[in-house]
């Protein structure tokens, strides 16, 4: 893993930050949120399954997985430690019965003699993955999915496209190329318009000698076609694609999500 720290995340869903009131509010939206994601693995799987859910977040997946009575087991991996703490209070203030599994983890670090029904790479965890690995390491990661997969299993993988930031920037002017320097992390969104040479963004960041430094910020934000030949690659062989989790078309240029289903 390239050496970041996930600065970005150190107070995204921090208990610190909650009242036990705003806990629960918060905590009862998220697992609204999750209602469309739900519906989608329980066509694919009529029976209960086991999951391994790769950038779970507050786990809040698992927890609706469960609360739909859908869940036999879940393998949540999360770098992020403060979203780990989250998940950790969550399932002991509801979800002590659960067979919910936290694990505060780099995904390479994750070693496991188990197999999944599902394993679920949603909410951009993929976009994020590419920024962070290099792309052997971005493989070997997808070879030992594939290989912990059963094989009536499915791989279920949610990313933004953001096609329609680029669509308004394109109808809007002829193009645009600006350098900004920023002193914090940087959207997704951002990536994307790097990407296609809209924007031109360079970070400013102190090493560990206290060094001031810039770098010129880089990514990878797949497109469905990328995406379909790397899953051949890995040997996936039943490959569905959607705008949502609503199993809509998805239309190029046009839809703003792409879900996939790969199964072996």
């Amino acid at each position: 893993m390239k050496n970041i720290i996930l600065e970005a995340y150190k107070d995204v869903e921090n208990i610190q930050t909650f009242t036990e009131d705003a806990f629960l509010t918060y905590t009862k939206e998220r697992l609204k949120l999750q209602e469309p994601v739900v519906k989608f693995i329980e066509k694919i799987k009529q029976e209960k399954f086991d999951v391994l859910d790769i950038g779970s977040g507050s786990s809040v997946l698992s927890y609706a997985l469960h609360e739909a009575g859908l869940l036999k087991s879940a393998d949540c991996i999360e770098p992020s430690k403060s979203r780990y703490e989250f998940a950790q209070k969550w399932k002991a203030d509801n979800y002590k019965n659960s067979n919910v599994n936290n694990y505060n983890l780099d995904i390479q670090k994750y070693n496991t003699q188990d197999n999944y029904d599902v394993i679920t790479i949603i909410d951009n965890t993929l976009s994020y993955i590419s920024i962070f690995y290099a792309e052997n390491e971005i493989y070997d990661i997808f070879k030992n999915i594939f290989e912990v997969l059963k094989d009536t299993g499915v791989l279920i993988i949610e990313v933004t496209l953001f096609t329609n930031i680029v669509n308004q920037i394109h109808a809007s002017t002829t193009g645009i190329s600006q350098k900004f320097e920023l002193g914090n992390s940087i959207g997704l969104w951002e990536y994307k318009l790097i990407q296609d040479d809209i924007i031109n963004i360079e970070s400013t960041y102190i090493d560990s000698d206290c060094r001031v430094k810039t770098k010129k910020e880089n990514s990878k934000i797949f497109t469905k076609n990328e995406l379909i030949k790397f899953f051949l690659k890995i040997g996936f062989k039943d490959i569905k694609f959607y705008s949502d989790f609503n199993q809509g078309a998805y239309i190029h240029q046009k839809s703003d999500k792409l879900v996939i289903c790969c199964k072996k």
